[in-house]
């Protein structure tokens, strides 16, 4: 009797499924870093409310960097301050980037504070674009410091 080969054969090598070939897992959490690069704020065309209060525009942009997500993002945000040192506001951001090793785009909606020096927002996810769709839902917080260095924690998933 002569041996033959799998390959002679046609008999299927079994193939074991690593974690990329199961594709990725159904949420992931990302705590990081980041930094605003830039920020240009201007009080709106109506023009202060009075003497202490008044409604800004603001628009941002920040970096990224870590092992799980980097890239970069604008952030327009729209500001009521109600005296000079305290602030609440809406925002909107686009990232555009790498998470967990997969390129596309992230838009998320803030909604946040500032009071002391610190910056604080809860966001959501609120779209995707290119690789990134399969994102489909997310949330998380961010704060920042008067140097412009901030940290985050957000959860992403929800794919099928």
């Amino acid at each position: 009797m002569s041996k033959r080969s799998r390959e002679e054969s046609n008999e299927e090598i079994p193939v074991k499924k690593s974690k990329t070939s199961e594709g990725p897992p159904k949420s992931i959490t990302i705590e990081n870093s980041f930094s605003v690069l830039s920020w240009d704020e201007n009080t709106t065309e109506s023009g202060p409310i009075d003497a202490n209060r008044k409604v800004t525009r603001a628009l941002a942009s920040q970096k990224y960097e870590g092992t799980i997500m980097s890239g970069t993002s604008q952030v327009n945000y729209i500001m009521y301050y109600r005296n000079a040192s305290t602030a609440s506001f809406l925002g909107y951001e686009v990232f555009t980037g790498e998470v967990n090793g997969i390129e596309g785009t992230l838009v998320f909606e803030h909604g946040g504070k500032f009071e002391n020096g610190v910056a604080s927002s809860d966001f959501t996810l609120t779209g995707a674009t290119g690789n990134l769709e399969q994102y489909k839902t997310g949330k998380g917080s961010y704060e920042t410091n008067e140097e412009m260095k901030g940290s985050f924690k957000m959860v992403l998933g929800g794919w099928d």
